[in-house]
């Protein structure tokens, strides 16, 4: 699976603790309505899930944070 440099932008930060828009906006800079539409396909793709806390990525899909920490180095 392949993801944009938004998408991948969006998944550090919930990984890093971020579970809500604005606070995802805050910290990459992307457009809130950029990231409503990017958080609704990464669930729809399984990657993240919404929880009474936030958003938060799916235990099963943490392999795919080392592919794009990885790339980033």
């Amino acid at each position: 699976m392949i993801l944009g440099l938004e998408e991948a932008q969006i998944v550090k930060a919930i990984d890093h603790g971020l579970s809500d828009i604005n606070s995802i906006h805050l910290i990459t800079g992307i457009p809130v309505s950029c990231i409503e539409r990017k958080v609704s396909a990464l669930a729809d793709l399984g990657i993240v899930k919404f929880t009474r806390a936030g958003y938060k990525i799916r235990e099963d899909k943490l392999k795919l944070l080392g592919r794009i920490d990885g790339a980033k180095t």
